[in-house]
């Protein structure tokens, strides 16, 4: 087994560039409109925790949107399953209340 095949299995096991001289497809974009101030911070976050690796960020904050809109999809649901019993709830109470035997 040569060397760049190694090189490749890490690769595709652990997602990560574990040589230079591989060149992998990048994407780069333009981004425009966001606030200076609120960049500036996300920029400092960027820094701290991810190494000042913009790409890294991006894609942790793509996930924790991914599960925040999951979170929020579900919330909604149990709102929606709340609301319809306590409509059978109402709907029953609403119903006259009858005594004797209805004459």
């Amino acid at each position: 087994m040569s060397k760049e095949e190694i090189y490749k299995i890490i690769d595709d096991k652990t997602k990560v560039l574990s040589h230079p001289n591989t060149v992998y497809k990048t994407v780069t974009f333009v981004q425009s409109g966001f606030p200076e101030e609120l960049f500036l911070q996300w920029k400092e976050q960027c820094k701290g925790q991810f190494n000042d690796i913009y790409w890294a960020k991006m894609w942790n904050d793509h996930l924790k949107a991914q599960a925040y809109d999951m979170i929020v999809a579900g919330g909604v649901q149990y709102q929606s399953e709340k609301n319809s019993t306590a409509d059978k709830e109402e709907k029953e109470n609403s119903e006259p209340i009858l005594f004797g035997d209805g004459e």
